[in-house]
């Protein structure tokens, strides 16, 4: 099974299980809410955050590579659901609001990253600005009266 698919809690037991790991580490991983998903979009910043040593880095970076050459593109709709899950009841409106990086978790931040960025990148792909508000409305749910014509 790949690593993508795992729980917060699969992962700290594989890192337990393949790496040399702190107790202490084992918590953040799912305290920080660190699952497959999350795993595949971190940083070397964010592992060492997690205090990995730049040699599991170097592995875990190579697994995630290999990997991620099998891997489907998520919707938008998946990732919001992931965030809701997380407990971000609204992940639209959180990320257009001031508390985007305020007291969140690794996993949410990069959640919320990844669907900033492809909300971005479907935005920029559309070329009408009617089809653009019909994205907005209907698509991620944003109420007619909060667009601005």
């Amino acid at each position: 099974m790949s690593l993508y698919n795992k729980t917060k809690y699969e992962i700290a037991q594989y890192f337990e299980d393949n790496f040399l790991i702190t107790e202490e580490i084992k918590k953040k991983i799912i305290k920080e809410s660190i699952d497959g998903e999350v795993l595949f979009e971190m940083n070397d910043k964010d592992f060492k955050t997690l205090n990995f040593n730049t040699l599991d880095i170097q592995n875990i970076n190579h697994k995630i590579k290999e990997e991620k050459k099998t891997l489907k593109e998520q919707t938008e709709e998946e990732l919001i659901q992931k965030l809701i899950s997380l407990g971000i009841e609204d992940p639209i409106e959180f990320i257009f609001s001031n508390n985007y990086k305020d007291n969140l978790s690794i996993g949410e931040s990069i959640l919320l990253q990844k669907l900033n960025q492809k909300l971005s990148n479907t935005i920029n792909e559309i070329t009408y600005k009617t089809q653009i508000f019909d994205f907005l409305e209907n698509k991620l749910k944003i109420k007619k009266n909060l667009l601005i014509y």
